[in-house]
């Protein structure tokens, strides 16, 4: 029996058909004549690497029999990556810095069920808001077959740099001769910031 084509080792989640053409394509000779070729496949295997075997048998016109195996693996992975940020702090105070933004955002780790993240990435997006300010980074990530997921996180604070403007209505300046604690009182106005 000779296999040719056999390609023991697929990327990721193949068709049926894909497995199928794998295993390669058999052919039987005999010394003395023709040669009748039959297979049977076992069981798939495995849960994220999965593999399969199939044997050939040959058997001649004089009843003569052989067999050969060939096996293909393959994985099985089509749920994306969890993504887990820790860390996270949603609302700081007044007039953090960059650093402290940036820190506010937490770290992102990710996890997949079959293959390893291959890539976990981040992007902000822009500073929205005029006194109250946000900010949104979107994490991410994609595993060896090319699942990918996303989270995001929004940090909020507040960009006050500026003192409060006190107004003062009412205020007289000058009393006349002996005034009133009252009438000193009200001389002073009345004060808003």
């Amino acid at each position: 029996i000779t296999i040719t084509g056999h390609t023991p080792t697929l990327g990721c989640n193949p068709t049926e058909s894909q497995i199928n053409l794998a295993f390669g394509n058999p052919g039987a000779t005999d010394n003395c004549g023709a040669a009748t070729l039959s297979s049977s496949d076992g069981s798939t295997t495995g849960t994220c690497t999965k593999s399969r075997t199939r044997t050939w048998f040959a058997t001649d016109a004089c009843g003569n029999t052989s067999s050969t195996s060939r096996t293909v693996t393959w994985t099985d992975d089509t749920q994306p990556p969890v993504i887990t940020i820790t860390g996270h702090t949603p609302t700081l105070g007044c007039n953090p810095t960059a650093g402290q933004i940036n820190a506010a955002f937490g770290t992102a780790g990710a996890t997949d069920n079959c293959t390893n993240p291959q890539t976990t990435s981040s992007s902000d997006g822009s500073i929205t808001g005029t006194c109250t300010k946000s900010q949104t980074r979107t994490w991410f990530a994609t595993d060896g077959c090319g699942n990918t997921s996303s989270t995001s996180r929004t940090v909020t604070w507040t960009d006050d740099t500026q003192p409060p403007v006190i107004t003062v209505t009412g205020y007289n300046g000058t009393l006349g001769c002996n005034p009133t604690e009252a009438a000193i009182l009200a001389a002073f106005g009345t004060a808003s910031a």
